[in-house]
Parts: C-alpha cells; structure tokens; sequence
C-alpha cells in the first residue's frame, strides 16, 4: 500500500515523512485507501496516526498535536451524520459543556473544528488505559477497596460537572477510562459527554419532549419516564456503576434492557448480599447502596461526592475492623461476640445444672440478670469454667470433650440362678458438655481445622441434648465454630433459625450478630 501523501493546494505528493506542503505550507492527505484520516492533518494542527476506537457517533483517533508535540484524542463525526441537526447539536455540546469543566478526572477537551471534509471534530486528552467496561470483564466483581477508590475520582469528576450546572447524562462503565498515574495507581477519567445538558441553558434541549437519551442500563428512573433531570440522575447512574463494581452484576436482572428499565420503575433494587451471598456486607453498605438508588430523588444523596465519601468511609470502616489472613474475612468480631455469648452462656448453664426444672422453662432470674462486662468476660477466657473440668486445647487440633458411657455388667445365666444386671450408673447430662466447648471457642489461636473439628463434635452433641435452651446454646456454638472456619453464612443461617426457639437473653446475644453487621435477619429492628 502506498504510503505517499498529498498536497490539496498544489496536487504535489510527498513521501510520508513529510506533514505539510513545503510549497504552500498546506497539510497534507494520505494518497492511499483506506481511512482517509490516517496519516492526514485535521485542523491544520493534528496529524492522526491510527483509528483506536468507533462508536454509533463517529470514530476516534490516536493523534499527535504538531505544534505542542504532545499526544491527543481525535474523535470525528461520521460523515453521514454531519448533515443531521440533532447529532451536530449533540457533537457540538460536548465540545461546549465538557471544555468548560476543569477536573482531573474529566478528559480535558484541547479543540474544536472541522476537517477538510467538512467533519466536525474534537482534539482532547488522549487517556493511555482502558475503560472500565474491560476492566470488569476481565476481572469481575472489584475488590471493595479498588471499587470505592474509583467511585470517588468519578464523582469528582461529576461534581465538576455539577457545580457548572452540566449533567452528564449517560453515566457508565464505558464512559469511563482507566490509566496509571505516576504512583502506579489507578486513575479514572470520565469523558463522552456527548448527550450532557446544561440545566441552566435552554438551547441545549435539542431532543424532543419526552423523547428518552442515554443508556438503557444506567438509566435513572426519570430518565426512563422522560421527566426533567438533575444532578440526582447522575447520582443514581453512578450508584448503578458502584453496584456493578462492588458485585459483579447490576441490581436489576432484567431479561433485556428494556425489561430492566421497567423493573427500575416497578421494583426496589437486589440487596448486595443477594448477588455476592459469599460476602457478609454490613447493613451501613446497604444502606448507602439504598440511598444511592432511591426511585424518587427526594430520597437520594444530594451529590455524588456524598454518596462517594460515605461509600467510601463504610467500606473502609468495615475492612479495619478485619483481622489479617484466613481472619479478616471477620474473625475479630466472631471472637468478641464469642465472648459475650460463651461466658454469659456458662453462668446461665452453671446455674441451670445445680437445680431440677421443666427444660422448656427459662429461669427467671437468669434471663433478668445483668450482661457481664466485656473486660471481665474475655479475661475469664483463660480459666475454665467452674464445675467443669479444664478444656485442653492444642493450637492445631482440637479433641473435642468425651463423655465415656456407663459400664453395665450384663446378666449372668445359670441352670438355676439369674442374676439381677447391676443398677446402671447415672449418666452426666450431656449439657455438662456446652461449657467446656464455649471454652475452647474463646481460644484466640484455634486454627480453622480445629474449629472445623469443634462443627463436628457439637452437630454429634445436638442429638443428645433434651433441654431447648441448651440446643440453642449448641447452635450458637456452632454458628461461632464456622465462623472461625471461614463459613459466615453458615454460621447466620444456624442463628437464624435458632432465634424462634431462643430465650430473650439468647435472642439478646444472638441479635449482636446483627448489631455489628456479621449476619442480617430482616424482620429483625434493633432498639
């Protein structure tokens, strides 16, 4: 393929080195077939060197600015659109509303002019990474950390935008670029603000009334319903992209965009837990998720800078609070629940054993008595309980407590004399059991195979137990026990179900799962 250019003022043609006309200081066309772009100069000032992306709106080429020596963007209208009203008023609002706006994560527009062929064309930053859209096939669901840190350069980017009274519009992952900054983080970009409308500006309603723009799939609900919008439907679009980063998946599963749409009108949004149920979020998370993608914007946060920081402040509180290794997925809060549930349950046991009363019956003065302090409950943690025998616990494998069986001598029989079995021994209630796991449990080193073990041991110890209150207090171990072995949702579904057979005082312990975000039972309201 020939590589010649061409001069449009003198018809003299050059080789490929050259850029403008040495004659006429022209700038030169490439002769060859093809994109009749490459290798030509648009504006007299960009020369293109290769098409790297093409939309529904027109095409977008990497460029090199002449006269700066610096790279640029070239994104050019198609030419079958360049006699359309509506698309060169949309083309022409980009240039207009995103120049105006100064914002290190706003993709900065340079120019605006028109190529030889009567193309309108925008020179802007050439942004060296990729859209976010890759990034999320490629990788799924973002680490929280990841997720929240992008959220907040997009919505400064948005509250740019907003303080200039611009609404971006048509908010989504692929208007969102990524690159490296010079730290090596990530460093997010937002542009195309093809169909952005200054609130303020009457001249930008260029499309007809009740006419819909922008994304079916990130559409706020007035925007679905063609009502007027505000900043709040940009706050809405970036709570569905902060979903999708967080998740994996958008919070409505509709069959088809549209059906989506309908679903955004009809239906409140997928809880978190939902879509990532390997994931414990605290209700705080959810609860910010909600704000973000209230149906009526009355009840949405009034920025995207405040929905961001919130996000952000949330996720980071909850990852804090999480252990290193295997633990952080949340051992430290099981270990200090665990505290308040195994030493409070001791004192109710130790108290239960020494009397004989209906099971079923909860006593008084036990479900009445004062939560003990915190300080003093993990610092017994150390001894055994009293009446028990002394729990031995190894840092690698746990030997869950034997209970041996009476021995009964069997009857001997003769030709003329049976004799009597001897009387059979009284067997210890297996309750005597509960304490010492509840011991073992507070252990700060038991390794996730031993607690695994501590699942088996009490499964075969809930078999034997006659007393409901001392299966609830089984099921509470249990849940506690995989918990440490990594299995949270386990562990809440147990407490779930053992809430309906609880004691107030076991609901009350019970609940403080709930109360520090590890588990979510929804007809549960905290006082």
């Amino acid at each position: 393929m020939s590589t010649d250019k061409i001069c449009p003022a003198c018809g003299a043609t050059y080789d490929e080195t050259h850029v403008f006309c040495p004659r006429d200081s022209a700038a030169l066309r490439s002769s060859s077939a093809g994109d009749e772009l490459v290798g030509s100069v648009v504006g007299d000032r960009y020369l293109i060197l290769e098409l790297i992306g093409a939309g529904g709106m027109g095409e977008v080429y990497k460029a090199q600015d002449v006269r700066l020596q610096r790279p640029a963007a070239v994104k050019v209208l198609r030419a079958q659109l360049s006699l359309d009203l509506e698309s060169l008023a949309r083309f022409n609002r980009e240039g207009a509303n995103a120049s105006r706006i100064s914002n290190a994560h706003v993709a900065q527009i340079f120019d605006y002019g028109e190529t030889e062929q009567g193309r309108p064309f925008l020179a802007m930053e050439l942004v060296p990474g990729e859209s976010l859209k890759s990034i999320l096939v490629r990788d799924g669901a973002l680490a929280p950390r990841r997720a929240v840190r992008l959220v907040g350069q997009i919505a400064s980017a948005l509250d740019a935008a907003h303080r200039l009274d611009v609404v971006h519009r048509d908010l989504k992952p692929e208007n969102v670029l990524v690159c490296m900054d010079e730290a090596g983080l990530e460093h997010a970009k937002v542009v195309d603000f093809g169909i952005s409308k200054s609130i303020r500006d009457a001249t930008q309603q260029v499309t007809s009334t009740g006419f819909v723009t922008g994304t079916r799939e990130y559409m706020s609900p007035e925007q679905v319903t063609g009502a007027p919008l505000d900043r709040r439907s940009d706050v809405y679009a970036l709570g569905l992209v902060s979903y999708l980063m967080l998740t994996g998946s958008l919070p409505f599963a509709g069959a088809s965009p549209e059906h989506s749409m309908l679903m955004r009108l009809q239906e409140r949004p997928r809880r978190l837990r939902d879509v990532r149920p390997d994931i414990t979020w605290p209700r705080e998370i959810q609860t910010i998720m909600d704000g973000g993608l209230a149906k009526e914007p009355s009840d949405r946060f009034s920025s995207a800078g405040e929905f961001a920081r919130a996000l952000t402040e949330a996720v980071e509180r909850w990852l804090d609070e999480k252990p290193p290794a295997e633990r952080v997925e949340g051992r430290k809060w099981w270990i200090a629940v665990a505290a308040l549930l195994t030493v409070g349950a001791v004192g109710v046991l130790g108290y239960g054993l020494t009397r004989e009363a209906d099971p079923i019956v909860t006593d008084e003065r036990a479900e009445n008595a004062e939560a003990p302090d915190l300080q003093a409950e993990t610092g017994a943690a150390s001894q055994p309980a009293v009446g028990t025998d002394s729990a031995v616990v190894d840092s690698a494998v746990v030997e869950p407590p034997v209970v041996e069986p009476p021995v009964v001598e069997p009857a001997v029989v003769d030709s003329a004399v049976v004799k009597e079995p001897k009387p059979e021994e009284p067997r210890p209630s297996p309750a005597v059991e509960l304490p010492k796991y509840g011991a073992i449990l507070l252990d700060p080193d038991l390794s996730p195979d031993s607690a695994r073990r501590l699942v088996v041991a009490l499964e075969a110890l809930l078999g034997r137990l006659t007393s409901r209150g001392d299966s609830v207090q089984a099921d509470i171990y249990r849940a506690e026990a995989h918990a440490l072995a990594g299995d949270d949702d386990r562990a809440c579904a147990i407490l779930d179900a053992a809430r309906a057979h609880a004691t107030p005082r076991q609901r009350e312990k019970i609940h403080l799962w709930e109360a520090r975000g590890l588990c979510d039972f929804s007809d549960w309201t905290p006082s």
